[in-house]
């Protein structure tokens, strides 16, 4: 079984600029990823295969005339 990495709530402080704030989140996200965006790339597109269930369809939706 894979070990789970431990996640740390990450908030934003209060008096914290906002785009510090981001560029916070992103170093961590890619820090957990070993720094490599092909990594972080893959780690996506497994979480993306995992819940594609819950995935909006645009092409769906736009035969449905819900979209443009």
């Amino acid at each position: 079984m894979e070990a789970q990495k431990k996640q740390t709530k990450l908030t934003m402080g209060e008096h914290e600029n906002p785009i510090d704030f981001i560029r916070r989140v992103r170093q961590k996200l890619l820090a957990e990823h070993d720094n490599d965006i092909s990594k972080y790339m893959d780690f996506l597109r497994k979480e993306q295969e995992k819940y594609k269930d819950r995935l909006v369809d645009v092409n769906l939706l736009r035969k449905k005339g819900l979209v443009k």
